[in-house]
């Protein structure tokens, strides 16, 4: 019998305990600046004039990994958003990556200019 099958017939047990709440703010966001120049970097500094997507990526003459610098970003603590949007000129979605607003903040403060 394979383990997908002898798994099949078994529930798990719902958490019936209720979430503890926590009474501390949450932890300031202090994310780290990426490599001068780095991938991450300028996707960073692209993010902040709007969303960016693969197309813009390859327009601008910056490769196919922008999948990876957004990666990067993340592990370096800043505060990221994502979503399938529908291009002109393409038949499936593709990715949408912008920063979430305290993110646009802290970035700009980084770069010097006035967040959106």
């Amino acid at each position: 019998m394979s383990a997908a099958a002898a798994g099949a017939g078994r529930r798990c047990k719902k958490n019936t305990r209720p979430e503890q709440l926590s009474f501390l703010p949450p932890p300031p966001c202090r994310p780290t600046m990426p490599r001068v120049h780095s991938r991450a970097w300028l996707a960073l500094r692209d993010m902040l004039e709007g969303p960016i997507t693969q197309i813009d990526w390859l327009n601008w003459g910056r490769g196919w990994r922008l999948g990876a610098a957004f990666k990067e970003l993340d592990y370096l603590g800043w505060p990221l958003g994502s979503e399938w949007v529908v291009a002109d000129g393409y038949t499936n979605p593709i990715k949408s990556y912008f920063l979430l607003r305290a993110g646009l903040i802290l970035a700009a403060e980084k770069f010097g200019k006035t967040a959106a």
